[in-house]
């Protein structure tokens, strides 16, 4: 039947039939509202109709089968309450990471595994995560606090761009209880004190006090250790990690070089001296040739001649593999040195690396409850090396920790590694995160996509940091972030959906149904996930849909105070130099750098790294 037929024989037809029903009834024919009424009856009739016929012939998809094509799903409320716990606020007595939170209840988990958070600027991770769940560790601190008002709250380090969150928390975590600490990249005279040898000199001082032989071995091989790791982090830090310099040779040799001169420094230096611009204070000095003696026309280097006054057999092995190479590789490799050391050239810097604070150590650490802010300025990014170094070391020092207690520390610890992917890379980053598990830490580590991984580290590296955290947490994926969303997408996984197809023709309408897979989230929708609303994902287990508000729609703080720390008195300087190292040496006063014009060496070539040291040190080095 022609479309255009159909509402006008239903207009007809009910016209007809309301007429006989009329007649039927005894009404007059000729009744003017009567016939009003009939046609309005069969206006009525004929849009119904139409509509019925007109009405759209797709099949809503549901989800249907036994997981035929995939049994993705979220989680339902009873699976949620087997999987993570939930707090009613005023309970807190377990450390925890937040996946959830409400006005009157957190949703946490208290496992230990580490979270990846994945999330682009602007989508409230300080505000919906970071604050609410160092406000429930704060008050888990509180509400179990001892005689002596030692709580078991964890400890945490809180790396951010921003002190924002120093400024929100402090207050509340030490009405709770912390001890609270800032080491400021940004503001160093109102920061903790950092000395990268300080646990070189702890060990070297102990080595000096040891009677019995084989503790003296022991607390030397230790500072050597310490020593090779900031010689490691120092070379690997300061330069794009990918990239390398020219020559391994170079590289092991300079990692060599400096090892040895940190163990000369501590050991030689007197008080105030034994730092890493003392280390480099000495290179610049000793980055030259040497005077040769009468009669002697064999050139060699200032740090072959200094070399000559050491009598420690293990510093002599580390920086033997300089000086044993003819003088133009020598001073090829002490400049190399060099430019692995310019970054702590840097006057503010010097104030903050140049003496240290026991606060910081990983015994307070763990002893007391304690949260370490450490700011690492977003407009000045060459100064980030130094909280990776941090990192780096406070972990060394709490793995050899929970080995005195048995090989677990004795209060947990998290670490909050904000913009993970704009921090030069930490060195042994994948062996330290199966490590921190296993000594009662967890880390999280947020990165604005799976793309900022490749900015430091290699893609084998990146995808054994993705494997070490268990537990994914994600929000709307920016737009142009496809290969995120696109795995986030793949890992949620297909769930099995009832969908079809209809048809009709001739008034008839048949259609066919059939059972397919479907992603859970496809890419698409990943990027139009609303705000505060996040998708948590637990190894073992199916993700889960959870809600993070701003934590000032559920949570209130005690007053934000003035910044109490104060500012640190400026620091004097010292350095050990090559004249104060030999007289420790017990050998020769230092001879003038500048040879007479008769024998000076021949011009060559300065590396870059070398004029750089030159421009800043005039005088120190030969032309």
């Amino acid at each position: 039947m022609k479309r255009g037929l159909r509402p006008l024989l239903t207009i007809v037809i009910v016209y007809a039939l309301a007429t006989a029903l009329q007649m039927g009834a005894g009404y007059a024919p000729g009744d003017g509202l009567l016939v009003l009424a009939k046609l309005l009856a069969a206006l009525l009739a004929a849009a119904l109709v139409e509509m019925y016929n007109r009405a759209p012939l797709a099949v809503k998809d549901v989800q249907a089968g036994h997981g035929q094509h995939g049994d993705a799903h979220f989680m339902e409320p009873e699976e949620v309450k087997r999987v993570y716990q939930e707090v009613q606020q005023g309970h807190e007595t377990q450390p925890a990471m937040l996946v959830g939170a409400s006005k009157s209840t957190w949703l946490v988990d208290t496992s230990d595994q580490s979270v990846l958070m994945v999330a682009p600027p602007g989508a409230g991770k300080s505000t919906s995560l970071y604050i609410p769940t160092i406000t429930y560790n704060a008050r888990v601190n509180l509400r179990t606090q001892d005689a002596q008002g030692i709580g078991q709250g964890t400890s945490m380090v809180l790396v951010s761009v921003k002190d924002d969150l120093y400024t929100i928390t402090s207050a509340e975590l030490k009405k709770c209880g912390y001890r609270v600490l800032k080491l400021d990249l940004r503001n160093v005279f109102c920061s903790c004190h950092f000395n990268l040898l300080y646990r070189v000199n702890i060990e070297i001082d102990a080595w000096r006090k040891e009677q019995d032989a084989k503790q003296r071995a022991v607390h030397y091989a230790t500072a050597e250790r310490y020593a090779k790791v900031i010689a490691s982090a120092i070379i690997g830090n300061t330069g794009s990690v990918n990239s390398g310099d020219s020559s391994e040779y170079f590289n092991e040799t300079a990692r060599g070089l400096i090892t040895g001169l940190v163990l000369l420094v501590s050991q030689y230096g007197q008080d105030g001296e034994r730092h890493i611009v003392s280390v480099f204070n000495l290179i610049v000095e000793l980055a030259g040739a040497d005077n040769p003696e009468k009669g002697n026309t064999v050139q060699k280097s200032r740090l072959a001649a200094m070399l000559e006054g050491v009598t420690d057999r293990r510093i002599k092995g580390y920086i033997s593999t300089t000086t044993s190479a003819d003088i133009r590789t020598t001073l090829n490799i002490v400049s190399s040195a060099l430019s692995k050391l310019l970054k702590f050239v840097d006057a503010e810097l010097e104030q903050l690396i140049c003496t240290h604070d026991n606060d910081l150590d990983a015994e307070q650490f763990i002893e007391r409850p304690t949260a370490i802010f450490l700011i690492a300025p977003d407009e000045n990014e060459t100064r980030h090396f130094l909280a990776s170094l941090f990192v780096r070391f406070l972990t060394d020092d709490l793995i050899a920790l929970a080995e005195r207690q048995g090989g677990h520390c004795p209060r947990p610890f998290y670490y909050f590694l904000d913009e993970f992917g704009n921090f030069p890379a930490i060195p042994g980053v994948t062996s330290l995160f199966s490590a921190i598990r296993s000594r009662g830490g967890r880390i999280l580590v947020a990165v604005q996509s799976y793309s900022q991984f490749l900015l430091k580290y290699d893609k084998n590296v990146t995808e054994i940091i993705k494997d070490n955290c268990q537990i994914l947490l994600n929000t709307f994926v920016s737009p142009s972030a496809q290969d995120t969303a696109t795995s986030i997408s793949k890992m949620l996984g297909d769930e099995t959906i009832l969908t079809g197809s209809s048809s009709r023709s001739d008034g008839k309408t048949t259609s066919s149904h059939q059972l397919m897979g479907r992603p859970l989230m496809s890419p698409a929708q990943m990027v139009r996930i609303q705000r505060d609303t996040w998708i948590v994902e637990k190894a073992g287990y199916t993700p889960m849909k959870t809600h993070l508000e701003g934590y000032w729609k559920y949570l209130s703080l005690a007053p934000q105070e003035q910044d109490a720390t104060g500012e640190n008195d400026y620091l004097e300087i010292k350095l050990l130099s090559t004249e104060s190292l030999r007289q420790a040496l017990g050998s020769a006063p230092a001879r003038p750098h500048t040879p007479p014009a008769a024998t000076r060496e021949p011009r060559r070539k300065l590396g870059a790294s070398r004029r750089e040291a030159a421009a800043l040190y005039p005088g120190k080095f030969n032309p």
